[in-house]
């Protein structure tokens, strides 16, 4: 009996230990987008860009979408690329943000024909811009203010959005 229970203890805990280092499923294509020099304005910066995928595709179509005030000058917005299971396909790209740039910046891969896409991922790279923030309409900080009133005996506190 005592040589059951061992066994029985021993199972529980295989058993516990295989499925807490079972592996979580992935997608099928990832991506991720970053500043290479940082965020950067009125002078040419980087962004890098890198495409995982768990399966092998000659044709991998890749689109970089730029917000007003930000301009490509190094590398195709719209591109097909190949790319190997468990091997990054990395590009670089050179933009040129203005001063007043705001937004951000959408980059998009698919696997797959125009009509029928097998696998998508998207990812935005944020362009913050505190000169233009305000005009974007960026909610202030300090947040809403009050004063205190009476009604008919009642003391009441009366909140002012900024």
């Amino acid at each position: 009996m005592k040589k059951l229970n061992v066994i029985f203890i021993l199972l529980v805990t295989c058993l516990a230990f295989a499925s807490a280092v079972a592996a979580k499923p992935q997608p099928s294509l990832s991506m991720k987008i970053a500043w290479v020099d940082g965020e950067v304005f009125e002078q040419a910066t980087k962004i890098r860009l890198e495409i995982y995928s768990q399966i092998s595709s000659d044709k991998v179509n890749i689109n970089l979408n730029l917000p007003e005030g930000v301009v490509l000058q190094r590398g195709d917005a719209s591109s097909v690329g190949k790319v190997e299971k468990g091997q990054p396909l990395i590009l670089e790209y050179v933009v040129y943000m203005e001063k007043t740039a705001a937004g951000r910046i959408k980059a998009e891969a698919t696997i797959g024909e125009a009509n029928q896409v097998f696998f998508r991922a998207k990812r935005f790279l944020q362009i913050n811009n505190p000169s233009v923030s305000s005009k974007v309409g960026a909610r202030s900080l300090s947040g809403p203010t009050y004063k205190h009133t009476e009604r008919d005996g009642v003391r009441l506190r009366e909140y002012t959005l900024p």
